[in-house]
């Protein structure tokens, strides 16, 4: 691009020298050089403008990308986050779920003891009464007996 703007120029000061035959070498540099130095100047400028432009765009693409690393940075972060929850709450809700069937076993564990215990009541208490009866019977006929003697 340099070497573009530099043949620009030579061809310039030779424009310039075919259109005004009073400019003459002198030592290497042209006489009457004031408009040739304007030109000159615009040229340097019109140069630095542009090496201006492209350090403005080159900046500028850096900042985009730059901005569009971080954004994406700060999304793969929230996927993780995102997904550590989901973690979280699948394992809260496993735990729980645990819990839960660890309490109904244990209240079918009650249940079932309580029902033994019911039941051995019941057959207690059915000794109890079947003792009683065979006593009551004993005692019929223990009566019965005496009373059979007293009468014979």
């Amino acid at each position: 691009m340099q070497s573009e703007r530099l043949g620009l120029l030579v061809q310039e000061l030779k424009a310039l020298q075919e259109e005004d035959p009073k400019l003459v070498e002198w030592n290497g540099v042209l006489d009457d050089g004031w408009m040739l130095g304007k030109r000159i100047e615009q040229l340097v400028l019109d140069e630095q403008l542009v090496l201006d432009e492209q350090l403005v765009l080159d900046e500028q693409l850096v900042l985009d990308e730059q901005l569009v690393l971080d954004e994406q940075l700060v999304l793969d972060e929230q996927l993780v986050l995102d997904e550590q929850l989901v973690l979280d709450e699948q394992l809260v809700l496993d735990e729980q779920l645990v819990l839960d069937e660890q309490l109904v076993l244990d209240e079918q564990l009650v249940l079932d003891e309580q029902l033994v215990l019911d039941e051995q009541l019941v057959l207690d208490e059915q000794l109890v009464l079947d003792e009683q009866l065979v006593l009551d019977e004993q005692l019929v006929l223990d009566e019965q007996l005496v009373l059979d003697e007293q009468l014979v």
